[in-house]
C-alpha cells in the first residue's frame, strides 16, 4: 500500500514518539549494577541455559537502533553493548554483566523480548502443527439416531430418506429373509443402489449382497448376516425412550469421540463409491468410522490419558474432576503429541457435557513472567463436529469449518529452566477456568482392533457395535472384519 507524504510524515512522527516513550519509561541500571549472583540471575537463569543463550544472541547481533526501538534499552545502554561486542560476540552472561549500565533491568528487557518472540530454544516449540490435518464430521447423535434411521437430504438434491424406528427394524428383520414379503421390503427400501438408506442399513444391505454372491439368494446361514442397524437401535438409539441409560445425557450423547479418534488414522472420505452395487457417500464412511472408533475409547493406556471427565453424577461430580486437566498437564500433552506431529484428542468442555475434538495445532505465548511464574496464552485449533452431516471439509481450501479457542493460564516453572513442559503446576485464568479441556487422549493401544474381540461376550456388547465389525473367514483362513474390506476398497477407489 502506498502512503501519501503527509501520512508518511505522520507515521515517522508517531514512531518517534513511541521510541521516546520507551526511552523515558525505561529505568536504567547503575553503571556497575550486576544481574548475576553466584552464576544465576534473579530469574534463576544460569549460564548455558536456553534463555541465557537467547539473551546473549540478542545482545551480540541486534543493531543499536533495534536495541533501543524494539527491546527498549536506553540509548546509553545500547551504545555500551555495541561498543563492548567489538571484540566479539558475548560468550557468557558474565561478559554481558560486565558491560557498563547493563544490570537487572537491561537483562530483563532482553529476556522479555526473547520470550515474547519465541527465541528461547528448546526441544518443545512454542508453535506446532500435526502432520495430519483432521476433518470435520457430524457427531452422530444417539438421540436422533441418524446412523440407523438416516436423514432426509432431498431438498439438497440427494436421495436419502429418514426412516422410522419400525421401518428400520422391519428392514433388519428382512435382511436374512427371502420370503416374498421380505424381498419386496428390501427391494423397495434399498432400490437405486441403496441410496436412500442410512449408513448402517447400507452396510447390512451390502453384506446381504456379498452373501448372495457367495452362497446364492437365501443360501447363507443366518449367523453370517451383520444386523449392525439392529444393534444401534437396541443399544444406542435414544429417541423418546425415557428409560434409556443415556436419557439424561441425550443432549450430547453421540459418537464424537469415535469421530475424533478416527481422524487420527483416516483421511477424510471425499468420494462417492459404489461397492457391490451399493452407493457409499462420504457421510456413510464417516458414520462407519465413528461407530468403529467409538470402541477405541476403551483401549486407552493409562499413560496416554490425562484428566477425569466431569459429570453431574455421584463419583464424577467432584471439584477435582472439574479442575483438571491442569494447565501444566495440557502443555505437556501438546508437546507430547502435536509437538511430535500427532493429533491430540480432547474433551473441550469441563462441565457435564462431553464434546470431543481432534486438536492439530497450537500456539503458545508467554505474556508475562515474574520469577518462576509465567502467564501463558495458548491458542488451539481443532476440527468441528457441529457441521452438516454431508459436509466434506476438504472442499473448502480455507477450512472455514475449523474451530479455535484461546486459553489463558499460569505456570509454575521449574527452577533454572524456561521450558514450559517442565512446569510443576499451574492454574487456569479468567474465562479458561470454565472453558479448559476436561480430558485428553494422547493415543490408543496399537492392537486395539484385535484386542477388542476378547470382549465380544462381555458388558462391552452394549457399547461396541460388534455386528459392524463382524469378521468373515477368508480363503487364507484368517478372520478379517468385513468393514475393513469396505474401507480399503472405498479409499482405493479412484
Amino acid at each position: 500500500m502506498r502512503h501519501s507524504n503527509l501520512l508518511a510524515a505522520a507515521l515517522v512522527s508517531l514512531l518517534s514518539v513511541s521510541a521516546c516513550a520507551i526511552d523515558e519509561a525505561y529505568e536504567e541500571d547503575g553503571i556497575d549494577d550486576p544481574f548475576l549472583t553466584d552464576g544465576k540471575t534473579d530469574d534463576a537463569i544460569s549460564e548455558g541455559s536456553p534463555a541465557a543463550l537467547a539473551v546473549l544472541k540478542l545482545a551480540s547481533e541486534t543493531t543499536e537502533a533495534k536495541l533501543r526501538s524494539d527491546i527498549g534499552l536506553t540509548t546509553r545502554v545500547a551504545k555500551e553493548i555495541v561498543k563492548a561486542r567489538v571484540a566479539g560476540p558475548f560468550a557468557t552472561l558474565k561478559k554481558l554483566d560486565d558491560v557498563p549500565y547493563v544490570g537487572p533491568a537491561a537483562f530483563r528487557a532482553l529476556l522479555k523480548y526473547a520470550q515474547a518472540h519465541g527465541l528461547i530454544a528448546n526441544n518443545n516449540p512454542l508453535s506446532a502443527t500435526a502432520t495430519r490435518t483432521p476433518w470435520s464430521g457430524y457427531w452422530w447423535s444417539m438421540l436422533n439416531g441418524e446412523l440407523a434411521l438416516g436423514w432426509d437430504d432431498r431438498s439438497a438434491g440427494g436421495a436419502r430418506a429418514t426412516f422410522s424406528e419400525s421401518e428400520a427394524r422391519a428392514f433388519d428383520a428382512c435382511i436374512a429373509s427371502y420370503t416374498p414379503a421380505c424381498k419386496q421390503t428390501i427391494a423397495t427400501m434399498a432400490g437405486d443402489r441403496g441410496r436412500r438408506l442410512s449408513p448402517l442399513m447400507k452396510f447390512d444391505y451390502m453384506v446381504r449382497k456379498q452373501l448372495e454372491a457367495q452362497y446364492g439368494a437365501g443360501g447363507a446361514v443366518a449367523s453370517l448376516y451383520s444386523h449392525a442397524t439392529k444393534w444401534e437401535l437396541d443399544n444406542h438409539y435414544i429417541g423418546a425412550n425415557t428409560a434409556h441409560r443415556y436419557w439424561d445425557s441425550r443432549g450430547y450423547a453421540g459418537k464424537c469421540i469415535g469421530w475424533a479418534l478416527a481422524t487420527m488414522a483416516y483421511d477424510e472420505p471425499t468420494k462417492i463409491v459404489e461397492l457391490d452395487g451399493v452407493e457409499f457417500r462420504p457421510a456413510d464412511i464417516k458414520g462407519l468410522l465413528a461407530s468403529i472408533y467409538n470402541g477405541a475409547q476403551f483401549f486407552i493406556p493409562t499413560e496416554q490419558s490425562i484428566g477425569n471427565a466431569f459429570h453431574n453424577v455421584e463419583g464424577s461430580d467432584s471439584q477435582e474432576f472439574y479442575d483438571d486437566v491442569h494447565p501444566h498437564e495440557f502443555v505437556q500433552a501438546l508437546y507430547a503429541t502435536i509437538g511430535k506431529g500427532n493429533i491430540l484428542e480432547a474433551d473441550m468442555d469441563p462441565g457435564d457435557g462431553v464434546w470431543n475434538y481432534p486438536i492439530y495445532k497450537y500456539d503458545l505465548k508467554v505474556t508475562r513472567r515474574s520469577g518462576n511464574t509465567a502467564q501463558v496464552q495458548a491458542t488451539v485449533y481443532f476440527a468441528n463436529d457441529e457441521v452438516a452431516i454431508d459436509l466434506v471439509s476438504a472442499n473448502d481450501p480455507q477450512r472455514r469449518d475449523m474451530k479455535s479457542r484461546v486459553l489463558n493460564f499460569e505456570l509454575t516453572l521449574a527452577s533454572g529452566t524456561e521450558d514450559l513442559s517442565k512446569a510443576t503446576g499451574g492454574r487456569w485464568l479468567g474465562a479458561s477456568v470454565d472453558e479448559h479441556p476436561d480430558a485428553l487422549i494422547l493415543g490408543v493401544e496399537a492392537n486395539w482392533r484385535t484386542a477388542i474381540y476378547e470382549y465380544r461376550n462381555t458388558a462391552m456388547n452394549t457399547e461396541v457395535n460388534f455386528n459392524l465389525i463382524k469378521r468373515a473367514q477368508g480363503a487364507n483362513g484368517q478372520w478379517t472384519p468385513i468393514v475393513d474390506g469396505v474401507l480399503q476398497r472405498y479409499y482405493a477407489a479412484r
